[in-house]
């Protein structure tokens, strides 16, 4: 395991938005909450991702129900931000988080995204700054992970707003827009941070996500996992 500090300069910027949403009809209940390893499983996320994060977003349909992390005085970086546009989907959502974050650059993650690694992130905002891109994406054998993807905030808002405006809903369609300078991070990329490619893993139903527990807890070789590590 790997102590988050000292990933990124000192003086970095990074806000890291989680999308929490709400209820899942796979999962029965909503995925932020739902329990993990004793613990709602947003939980999990906010502690990878606090050691690199300078502002955490969590999107949400259901901030009545997460307003216990806004009560945590360890996590003076968490803002609750409801949807903007009265329709779910993946770039509305990120549309959402665009409009609250007030850093330059915006790491994204979804909440069942349960090994979600800040080592990753920290390369995607080396790659980002360095290169001056809008948009830094990892590319498995499924395609493009928008939810472990990086996002410069000011160029990615306005076209966000218009793809959503003509229609469009997926990650996708912003990803591959011609107005936005985007880097395909390549699975060999990925693999020279990371032994292998588990933070892009998520939980749709109770069976994956007794399974993601039973993994973690293998992986860890206890049942707790030390608050800010990661792997």
């Amino acid at each position: 395991m790997l102590q988050g500090d000292g990933l990124l300069p000192k003086d970095h910027q990074l806000t890291v938005a989680i999308q929490a949403g709400g209820e899942s009809k796979r999962m029965g209940r909503s995925k932020a909450t739902v329990p993990f390893l004793g613990r709602p499983l947003l939980m999990r996320l906010v502690e990878r991702v606090d050691v690199i994060a300078t502002q955490i977003l969590i999107t949400t349909n259901e901030p009545q129900n997460l307003t216990f992390l806004e009560q945590m005085p360890q996590y003076p970086k968490i803002k609750l931000c409801t949807d903007v546009l009265p329709y779910r989907g993946s770039l509305a959502g990120l549309l959402t988080a665009l409009t609250h974050a007030n850093n330059d650059l915006m790491a994204v993650c979804a909440c069942d995204m349960y090994n979600v690694n800040s080592r990753l992130f920290a390369k995607e905002y080396e790659i980002a700054a360095e290169g001056g891109y809008d948009i830094v994406v990892p590319v498995s054998k499924q395609g493009f992970e928008p939810f472990h993807a990086l996002y410069h905030t000011s160029a990615c808002l306005p076209v966000a707003k218009d793809t959503l405006d003509r229609g469009l809903r997926s990650m996708k369609d912003l990803i591959l827009s011609p107005n936005l300078k985007t880097y395909q991070m390549s699975m060999e990329e990925v693999f020279a941070i990371l032994p292998k490619d588990g933070c892009f893993a998520n939980c749709n139903t109770p069976s994956e996500l007794a399974h993601a527990e039973e993994h973690v807890r293998e992986e860890a070789g206890s049942e707790h996992i030390p608050n800010g590590d990661v792997q």
